[in-house]
């Protein structure tokens, strides 16, 4: 009898294992077939702020995307529906891509915010690399490595510490009193108890400061230990042996190293009109701008008044030419200045700067320095300026490091010229005004007809 038993239940452990060896090698099979797997890869931006990439795999059809539907918590169903009619955006996650794996490698479509784009990639033992292309131009690459048990960051708390910061240090009291203010506060630290990695923090940001009333408030990669030799872009065309076009597309610090080869060559030619191209600048840094306005006048000249939030807090109003001995002349950027009320900057001039015409094009996206320049220009008749009303934002910006890898940018210093244009909102009007693309032929019109 008891052999009996022993055969019995050694024939049924035997038809276990029988089906669970069938069960394995149906999945296994499966798998040699479908080849279904789900990972995360940690990508690492080397320009802006990483994210969670999930990647998973089924045969040769590859998808990867960021927290799913995390669209959905900054723009309401609504406003979705209205972005997938008029943008490339098709899904509800920040960034979603799905292509075809052979080998090892993969192509497909790429979907990020509301852009579409082309990605090709590899995936390589635990790490990932992708590149991603519009119209067949190369965009960026992004490299990752596979992580397992991926904590998130109190991102709440950073929340916190980026409102704190800006309270602290916003260049005037009035507008963290405000309804938007307190509105911005709620939204941001809801959107961020959600908040998934870096990257959507940052969306989670810029969406919650959609209608706040001031620029130059940013989240961005905290790389102020890094070193750059990017290369600017700026260039000097010759329209004939008296005109000549100087095309700047950022001011960028780099960009001095570009701007001041081209000045001397215009200096060697003798040009006698000068086009200094701004139009879709959005500015940056103001050494590019000191450069350019030494270059245009021998004379020193104040070019206007950063006030601080001790200024607004005990004089309540704008400063005016009265004022200048209240404020600090500031000449190097890069030096530490003890500063009560605020700073003001003067451009020095030149003995051998630009003796002919010059003309400054500006449209609806040139913003920033490229405002300080052309609002001193026109001011001091440096120049005549041309095209449309620009952007309106000038502001001058602190740094603050959140966390090793984000750090906040925050408006701590307004802006107002030496004869009392605030530019922060309200823009530079042109001397000439011009339909959008027809700066640059308005222009040649008129130095044609002065022949």
């Amino acid at each position: 009898m008891k052999f009996m038993e022993e055969y019995i239940l050694s024939n049924v452990i035997r038809k276990i294992n029988i089906r669970r060896l069938a069960f394995v090698l149906i999945i296994l099979i499966g798998n040699t077939v479908y080849g279904y797997s789900q990972n995360q890869y940690l990508i690492k931006d080397k320009e802006g702020l990483d994210f969670i990439l999930n990647i998973d795999i089924d045969g040769n059809a590859i998808n990867g995307y960021t927290r799913e539907k995390a669209l959905l918590d900054y723009i309401s169903k609504v406003q979705y529906k209205a972005v997938k009619v008029l943008t490339d955006v098709r899904y509800p996650e920040i960034i979603r891509f799905e292509g075809k794996l052979e080998n090892g490698k993969f192509e497909g479509d790429y979907y990020a915010l509301y852009n579409y784009r082309k990605v090709t990639g590899s995936l390589n033992g635990d790490s990932i690399n992708y590149s991603i292309f519009e119209n067949d131009k190369f965009l960026k690459s992004y490299k990752g490595a596979k992580i397992n048990n991926y904590i998130k960051k109190d991102y709440v708390k950073l929340a916190n510490d980026i409102i704190r910061f800006t309270e602290d240090s916003i260049y005037d009291a009035k507008i963290i009193q405000s309804k938007k203010w307190k509105r911005f506060k709620n939204k941001f630290v809801s959107s961020a108890a959600k908040t998934y990695d870096d990257f959507e923090f940052q969306i989670g940001f810029f969406a919650s400061i959609r209608g706040i009333g001031f620029s130059h408030y940013y989240i961005v990669k905290n790389d102020t230990a890094t070193t750059t030799d990017r290369i600017g872009d700026s260039s000097l065309k010759e329209i004939d042996s008296n005109t000549a076009i100087l095309k700047i597309n950022s001011f960028a610090f780099e960009e001095t190293k570009v701007i001041r080869p081209l000045l001397d060559t215009i200096r060697q030619k003798e040009y006698k009109n000068l086009i200094i191209d701004l139009r879709d600048n959005p500015g940056g840094t103001v050494e590019p701008a000191f450069l350019i306005g030494n270059f245009l006048t021998d004379k020193e000249i104040i070019n206007g008044f950063f006030p601080n939030r001790k200024w607004r807090e005990e004089f309540n109003r704008l400063p005016d030419k009265d004022d200048i001995h209240h404020f600090e002349l500031v000449d190097d950027f890069h030096k530490d200045y003890d500063i009560k009320y605020g700073f003001y900057i003067s451009s020095e001039g030149s003995e051998d700067c630009f003796k002919g015409r010059t003309f400054i094009l500006v449209n609806n996206t040139t913003g920033s320095a490229c405002e300080a320049l052309s609002v001193c220009a026109r001011e001091n008749n440096l120049a005549t300026v041309v095209g449309q009303k620009t952007v309106g934002r000038l502001l001058y910006m602190s740094y603050a490091e959140i966390d090793k890898d984000i750090a906040l940018i925050i408006p701590s210093y307004d802006f107002v010229s030496y004869k009392g244009h605030r530019v922060e909102s309200n823009g530079v009007k042109p001397d000439i005004k011009t339909k959008k693309g027809k700066e640059l032929e308005k222009v040649l019109e008129i130095i044609k007809s002065n022949e």
